[in-house]
Order: structure tokens, then sequence, then C-alpha cells
């Protein structure tokens, strides 16, 4: 049976904040973009793509992700997840 890797989200409200997430052994380091009443984004390059991740209060997750190579075809591509939230 395959499992996949959790994602865990460490990281400051405060915008410009350094933080990290970790997915399975993977420390990706990451920065808050943006911090509204009920949501979180996080900014980081993982595999040489740029990712968004906004994390709402309520564990709802939406990642958003874009790549650019020369000579391909932008890709932008939006996902979404529930997760467990605590401190």
């Amino acid at each position: 049976m395959t499992r996949s890797a959790t994602t865990i989200y460490i990281f400051s409200d405060e915008i410009g904040a350094q933080g990290v997430i970790v997915y399975g052994s993977e420390k990706i380091p990451a920065t808050t973009v943006n911090r509204y009443r009920t949501y979180t984004t996080l900014s980081y390059t993982f595999g040489g793509v740029s990712n968004m991740d906004t994390i709402f209060d309520t564990g709802l997750v939406f990642n958003q992700y874009g790549k650019a190579s020369f000579g391909d075809v932008p890709t932008a591509s939006t996902f979404f997840n529930k997760c467990h939230t605590g401190e």
C-alpha cells in the first residue's frame, strides 16, 4: 500500500515572516505574503515550480502553482485539501 506524505505548515501570520513547509522528508522555506482575517498565504518554490498556498483558519488549503520554461507554454493549476489545524 502506498501512503502519500503529510504536509505540515509552520508559519507566522506576520507578512514577510519566514516559515517552513514540511513535506515528507523535505523542508521547504516559505514566506508569508498575505494575511487576512480568516486566511494566510505562503509563497515558496519547490522542484523549480512557484507555489502559493492559502491556508484558511477552518483547515481548507488552496494550493496554486505556476511554471514557465523557455519554449514551453506557462501552466497554472489550483487544488484544494482539507487539513487539521493546531499549534
